[in-house]
């Protein structure tokens, strides 16, 4: 009968402290995420800024393709074919006049970028998408953005895919600058030690890591951030 009491009284006890530790693991994942929010740059952009970062990405623009046209009218991109006619250009955004796509497959890309270069025109920052490969012997990176090469890369489903699509991106260069674009629940904690994972794998890597949940909240890293 004792026996019986005392077993009773563990379950009793043990189902008790199930809030208890629910509460900790809520506590420990808000004081993560507030650590790593407490390390990110503010990006207030001011008039001057945005004006020097369209002057620099042109600049790195006309030198590394000058025989590209670039182009920020939407009309004149919708007015191509069926696959651009509901394509928007976003403020601040310049595309490349070779990459207006002339297949679904390459309209649905370009979707993605222009999306993408959205996020990051809308906080003020001057982005050229890039010339397909071929043109220019080899499309090196997807954009420049403030007159900095970046590739981009998109995240849907399971937190692995971070890991994946940054090694991916990063390969291009030690220094290449990376945006990533979140389309799924993953949090911001899981994304930075995924990020993490990999910078602590390549010490060699230098590069900007900038990373957006559904352009909801931008989040701007230098690879100090993680080390």
């Amino acid at each position: 009968m004792r026996t019986r009491k005392l077993t009773f009284f563990l379950r009793v006890w043990i189902i008790c402290q199930v809030p208890v530790v629910k509460d900790l693991m809520s506590y420990r994942h808000q004081k993560t995420e507030s650590n790593i929010k407490s390390v990110q740059e503010t990006h207030i952009v001011s008039a001057a800024q945005q004006a020097k970062n369209q002057t620099d990405s042109e600049t790195a623009a006309r030198s590394l393709y000058p025989d590209e046209s670039f182009t920020n009218s939407t009309s004149k991109l919708r007015a191509v074919n069926k696959f651009t006619r509901d394509m928007s250009i976003p403020k601040n955004v310049y595309l490349a006049e070779s990459r207006i796509p002339r297949t679904k497959g390459d309209a649905e890309k370009l979707m993605k970028e222009l999306r993408q270069a959205g996020i990051l025109s809308r906080q003020g920052n001057s982005v050229y998408l890039t010339p397909e490969p071929g043109r220019y012997r080899e499309r090196s990176f997807d954009a420049i953005v403030n007159g900095m090469p970046y590739e981009f890369r998109n995240v849907t489903g399971h937190a692995d895919k971070i890991e994946r699509r940054f090694s991916e991106a990063k390969e291009k260069s030690s220094s290449m600058n990376v945006f990533i674009n979140i389309d799924s629940d993953v949090n911001l904690a899981e994304t930075h030690r995924r990020i993490k994972l990999v910078v602590d794998r390549h010490p060699e890597y230098t590069g900007k890591i900038v990373v957006s949940f559904g352009g909801d909240k931008t989040y701007f890293w230098e690879t100090g951030d993680f080390r």
